[in-house]
């Protein structure tokens, strides 16, 4: 602030900060008023950035359709690439499909994968359209079966499997029960879940 000489008097009141006298006037500011101008440029600065990045947002509607395009090349050629990736680090096959599941020498994908040994399993419904699996407990069941549902789908997105050879049919839903949980907050016993899922499969299935 600027203020004649005459006006302030001989005295200089202490709340006045970087005080400069020239000869007819005295420039001089208050903590307060420092502050508040740090205040009014901190709110300029947040306003420009706001306005920076209202005017990238509008590049960005205006371009929206070309970085979606953009966004599911880049994810269809990573896809390709870990399809890649995997065949090559793994005994792939192009998998065939048809009305019948006919695996020789598959291998779990994901088990293979980190590195854990893996056993090959064949797997034939040629003349079946239901299955039982039997066996002790920790023998094997559930990866087994784990092991015939990664394929499908695998083979579904267009991945080779890792298999000798592989026939698989084309499922339009999968349908897995495979824990023993209750569900304290439903007041629902292992049993009540299991029937639930069950009874869910049983309304949801088809030939397919």
């Amino acid at each position: 602030m600027n203020a004649k000489r005459s006006d302030i008097g001989e005295t200089i009141p202490e709340e006045f900060v970087n005080v400069v006298i020239k000869k007819q006037t005295v420039s001089f500011t208050t903590l307060e008023l420092v502050k508040l101008n740090n205040r009014l440029a901190s709110v300029v600065i947040e306003i420009n950035l706001l306005t920076e990045k209202y005017d990238y947002a509008d590049v960005i509607r205006e371009n929206i359709t070309i970085l979606y395009r953009v966004s599911e090349a880049v994810a269809l050629l990573d896809m390709i690439v870990s399809f890649a990736h995997h065949c090559t680090l793994h005994n792939c096959v192009v998998p065939e499909f048809s009305d019948s599941i006919n695996i020789i020498q598959g291998r779990h994908p994901v088990l293979e994968a980190v590195g854990r040994e893996v056993v090959p399993n064949n797997v034939s419904t040629v003349s079946a359209t239901f299955t039982v699996v039997s066996g002790p407990n920790m023998g094997g069941k559930s990866t087994y079966l784990r092991q015939i549902i990664y394929m499908a789908i695998m083979a579904q997105i267009g991945c080779l499997v890792p298999a000798q050879s592989a026939t698989l049919k084309i499922f339009d839903k999968l349908f897995v029960r495979m824990n023993n949980n209750d569900n304290m907050r439903a007041s629902e016993s292992t049993f009540l879940r299991e029937m639930h899922d069950i009874a869910y499969i049983l309304q949801n299935y088809n030939q397919h």
